[in-house]
């Protein structure tokens, strides 16, 4: 076999990279393992072989604290691989208390075993072909006291994801996102699986490291591992913010070969608005021009538009040849298409509303990927299968072999085993329409974007993750996952929170996404066991119970999430049973310290359940208006002054940091507010500038009121109109129907402003403004939300007030009702008008 050479050190003479006398000739009559046969039993004979310090067919590493091995990587490897040299290197130090010298040559070797990481890419050497394997995976062999880890490693320069490099890349360490990395999980799996090394959580904290002075591996070693998976992406932080998650990333198995950005692109073309306006969507007789939430689509029925996305794809290819994909996708919130003949023909509304645009999306999208696949066939032409067009197309039985579909979905709502059968539904009809590796899924780990309420929750679906991925296996590529652990707006450092509660699920995903097939029962008792030590046992109580209760498909969760699911019984037990297992550590020892991490994240919702204030939903006795008081924003009217305001309060039920109060009466004909806001001297931040506008700035991001009000005689629960209000005058208005609220579960607040529905209100209004707070005073006719008049005391209406306070990145908002969604109507409160006669259990709100 020729020798692998490298000459960069000593270019006068040849020197032997992998010099290991008649090792890769002995490696051809070993039998090969694959992951497949690594059975549990294996491993762990594997691993108690090595610990146990046994010298049967062993080569040793480190004896009694002293280094009896080398590491050896060429002078020309990539990063990764100088990386994964120093983990190595660091982790066997941990262990055994000995530094293992690294080396870019074999000539000072003498009688050492020799651990070579990665390899020199010129050799032809059959030992050392890596063709076999997936993106990421790698090989680990050894024999005659040498061992070799390596495997297929990017080496080009650093690959960003989304956004700048340095979200995805940290400089500091030199790894990233994106780009195989072989040899380096070949280094973190020799650790876990012969050294005992676990990284089950970000930091020093989350880590397991056994504590030996003799280190021997088994000899005679040839295995050959790919992840089941070649795109395994999380996206939990910003590796430019967070030293501790940028490093745990690879550790707990995330990687990705390729980068496949797929996303919203039509804005794009937002530079042809002046060349090509019949590009451009027809809404209203007018060319959509809006570059807000709501518009700037385009006319997908012009054929010049299909030419000019052909041309853009080329052109950004023959730019960013390192880039495969290019987007071909709506803008968000794409309910409304062009009006033109040609394109309204296309709707199919008997498909419903994730279908009735299907055909119409897709068939476009198709038409670019087939123009592009003349000129660039190693390329992918990339679109989400997504709101009004997340069913397959109809009319294609077979999409262009060049386009990427990305599906997305919500594995954590799978307590709702109807999305769970629905999703999965989709993916198999998907899977039948584009060639096998084209499928990709965004998975929704993010939990808390769905309401502050999940903050502190121990959000745990092992199970689910495990069910879930065995049946992804052999169907998609693999999973980017969203998992930001911040309530929004964005923070300016985006760095993962809550990591006591967060670890386990990614700890579990990372592991499943290499093999499907892992017994999830039994890695989760080697983590209680390891992690926890002598409170393996009430930690197991603890996140079965955890699992439990997230699981519980319970009707209406959200409006029960307090009353009925996290519950002051349930949620103290959690507790209670975190302080069993806090008192049977050690004081000061790692896993003392774990659970008491675990308690500090968990403590703020064991105070939520006790805060009545979030699962009883307000009342307010209305005062009856003899005379209409004037609409200066100026409470001065002996009706305002007789009146008592309620309090709006924090998310949390708590005292909000920027009180507002609102006082509410009435008259024959109209329903009366008044706002009293503080503002503790800040500046009002108030940008947006017109009415009902769509357009960023947007007025609910301003300093601003929001009222949200609903005639409860509607036969329809979800019926509601909102108006918002911000501090200088400025107001959206609109009514809200299910069929527009449809997306609220996975789009944010602002982008379910697209209505089916217009409507303006008569409201008269009047703001003024002071040193240390700001106030708003308004008169609703009850016409406008459906009441006739005289008719209001017969009339049972539920409300709820919110306050925005912007400062800095963050808007601090204060409620009437706290609710999971501002949209929810079952948690609204009642306005009681003052005439009728109610019990105490109706002015509590109980039924």
């Amino acid at each position: 076999m020729p020798e692998i050479t490298d000459q960069i050190n000593r270019p006068a003479q040849s020197q032997t990279f992998f010099r290991m006398s008649g090792f890769f000739g002995n490696i051809k009559n070993h039998c090969k393992i694959y992951r497949s046969d690594l059975k549990g039993g294996l491993i762990l004979f594997l691993s108690l072989f090595v610990l146990s310090g046994s010298s049967v067919n062993a080569m040793r590493i480190v004896e009694n604290g002293k280094p009896e091995a080398l590491i050896v990587i060429s002078p020309a490897a990539p990063d990764s691989v100088v990386y994964a040299a120093r983990e190595l290197q660091t982790y066997i130090q941990k262990i055994s208390g000995a530094k293992l010298p690294i080396l870019n040559s074999t000539s000072k070797i003498a009688g050492k075993t020799v651990i070579f990481i990665g390899c020199n890419k010129n050799s032809d050497s059959k030992s050392l072909n890596l063709s076999e394997l997936k993106p990421d995976g790698f090989k680990i062999v050894s024999g005659n006291n040498s061992i070799a880890l390596y495997g297929k490693d990017y080496a080009g320069s650093p690959l960003s994801l989304f956004g700048t490099l340095k979200r995805s890349y940290s400089k500091k360490f030199k790894t990233g996102r994106i780009g195989e990395t072989g040899t380096l999980f070949s280094v973190y799996y020799f650790l876990e699986q012969f050294c005992g090394v676990r990284w089950y959580m970000p930091g020093e904290l989350g880590e397991v490291v056994p504590k030996r002075k003799t280190l021997e591996i088994p000899e005679n070693l040839n295995l050959a591992i790919s992840p089941d998976f070649e795109y395994r992406v999380l996206w939990n932080c910003d590796f430019c913010d967070d030293d501790e998650n940028a490093l745990w990333y690879r550790r707990a198995g995330f990687g990705a070969g390729k980068r496949y950005p797929v996303g919203h692109s039509f804005h794009l073309f937002n530079k042809y608005q002046n060349t090509n306006p019949e590009f451009f969507a027809l809404r209203g007789g007018k060319r959509d021009f809006n570059r807000g939430i709501e518009g700037g689509n385009l006319c997908l029925s012009n054929p010049d538009l299909l030419k000019c996305f052909v041309k853009e794809a080329r052109e950004f290819f023959n730019k960013n040849p390192d880039q495969c994909v290019f987007s071909v996708m709506p803008n968000n919130s794409f309910i409304n298409i062009c009006e033109c003949s040609k394109c309204r023909k296309q709707i199919e509304n008997s498909r419903g509303d994730t279908g009735k645009f299907s055909n119409y999306v897709w068939n476009f999208v198709n038409n670019v990927a087939k123009e592009v696949n003349k000129t660039h066939p190693d390329k992918f032409i990339g679109c989400t299968a997504y709101s009004t067009y997340l069913d397959p197309p109809t009319d294609l039985n077979k999409l262009s072999p060049n386009v990427l579909v990305m599906i997305l979905k919500r594995s954590p709502a799978y307590w709702n085993r109807k999305a769970e059968k629905y999703i999965k539904k989709i993916i198999c009809a998907w899977n039948e329409k584009v060639n096998p590796g084209n499928l990709i899924c965004w998975d929704y780990y993010n939990w808390i974007y769905s309401g502050r309420q999940f903050l502190n929750v121990p959000v745990f679906f092992p199970h689910i993750i495990s069910k879930d991925l065995k049946f992804l296996k052999g169907k998609i590529k693999g999973e980017f996952i969203e998992a930001e652990t911040w309530p929004p707006p964005l923070p300016e450092k985006r760095k993962a929170l809550y990591p006591g509660l967060t670890h386990l699920n990614y700890y579990v995903t990372g592991k499943l996404m290499w093999n499907a097939n892992t017994d999830v029962d039994k890695l989760l008792e080697e983590y209680y066991y390891k992690f926890y030590g002598p409170a393996a046992s009430e930690m197991k109580i603890f996140w079965e119970k955890a699992e439990e209760l997230w699981m519980l498909n319970l009707p209406e969760r959200n409006d029960n999430f307090y009353r009925k699911l996290y519950t002051e019984e349930v949620v103290g037990k959690l507790i209670s049973c975190l302080q069993k297992a806090q008192n049977k550590c050690l004081a000061g020892s790692p896993e003392q310290k774990r659970i008491a991490l675990l308690i500090s994240e968990t403590a703020p919702l064991y105070a939520r359940s006790k805060n009545s204030i979030l699962f009883i939903k307000p009342h307010y006795a209305c005062q009856f208006v003899s005379s209409s008081p004037e609409i200066d924003g100026e409470p001065n009217e002996k009706f305002w002054q007789n009146n008592k305001p309620a309090e709006l309060v924090a998310w949390n039920g708590e005292k909000s940091l920027y009180p507002s109060q609102v006082m509410v009466g009435y008259d024959d004909k109209n329903l009366y507010l008044y706002f009293k806001n503080i503002t503790g001297g800040d500046r009002l931040k108030v940008l947006c500038r017109n009415n009902d506008s769509m357009k960023p700035p947007y007025i609910w991001d301003d300093e601003s009121i929001e009222i949200f009000l609903r005639n409860n005689n509607s036969d329809d629960t979800m019926t509601h109109y909102q108006l918002i209000i911000n501090a200088d005058g400025k107001i959206w208005d609109d009514y809200f129907t299910p069929d527009n609220l449809l997306y609220s579960n996975f789009a944010r607040y602002a982008e379910l402003s697209q209505q089916v529905n217009k409507w303006n209100s008569n409201i008269e209004f009047a703001v003024k403004k002071g040193a240390e707070d700001w106030a708003v005073e308004m008169k609703i006719p009850f016409s406008d939300i459906g009441i006739l008049p005289g008719k209001m005391e017969l009339t049972a209406i539920t409300a709820n007030f919110i306050r925005h306070h912007p400062k800095g990145n963050s808007i601090y908002s204060s409620f009437w009702s706290p609710t999971s969604d501002n949209h929810n109507t079952a948690r609204f409160g009642r306005l009681v008008l003052k005439k009728i006669n109610v019990s105490e259990k109706e002015l509590n709100g109980e039924k």
